[in-house]
């Protein structure tokens, strides 16, 4: 069954239906938000927060083909207003799937990811919104357009700028040291 079946069997009193859009979406939501909140703990509670939220609106929903792109609007949203609501950040770096096979290329993956997590966080709010779901999440432009409501040229416009804002400010940093 596609989104919209299940949306109507919902709507229709099938509460196993919606069960079954959140099984499907999920993980995905939670891989999301974590790029944004970089906590798996809050991540998992954000994530939550975004299908009860889902589930208490459904019935708004339009277009039910686009519940994916509404549903990762969602979580985006709660992500940045959790952010928002943080007294302070921190500097933990990007989780980066860790092996055994050398310590020495962790250090070095795990150093290099907290560089590109601070120079992220120095970016404008908009820029770093397009890196981390264009980058991080391997989001089309349309699907970015869809979940931040901007145009498509927009979109390539801050992902080019974040990309040249990353540049200059990792570069600049190490002409420094």
């Amino acid at each position: 069954m596609n989104d919209a079946e299940l949306i109507s069997d919902f709507l229709n009193g099938d509460k196993n239906a919606f069960e079954l859009l959140f099984s499907r979406y999920n993980r995905e939501v939670f891989y999301l938000v974590k790029t944004f909140v970089n906590n798996t703990e809050e991540a998992k509670d954000i994530t939550q927060d975004a299908f009860i939220k889902a589930f208490n609106n459904l019935k708004n929903l339009n277009d039910r083909t686009k519940f994916k792109s509404w549903l990762f609007t969602i979580g985006v949203n709660l992500a940045k207003d959790r952010l928002k609501m943080r007294k302070k950040t921190t500097d933990e770096g990007l989780e980066l799937i860790r092996t055994d096979d050398d310590p020495h290329d962790n250090i070095i993956k795990d150093s290099l990811a907290r560089e590109v997590n601070s120079a992220i966080k120095k970016l404008p709010e908009r820029q770093a919104d397009v890196i981390r779901l264009r980058a991080l999440d391997e989001m089309s432009f349309k699907e970015i357009a869809q979940i931040l409501n901007i145009k498509e040229t927009t979109v390539r416009t801050n992902f080019h700028f974040a990309i040249k804002g990353l540049r200059d400010l990792i570069f600049a940093k190490e002409e420094n040291t």
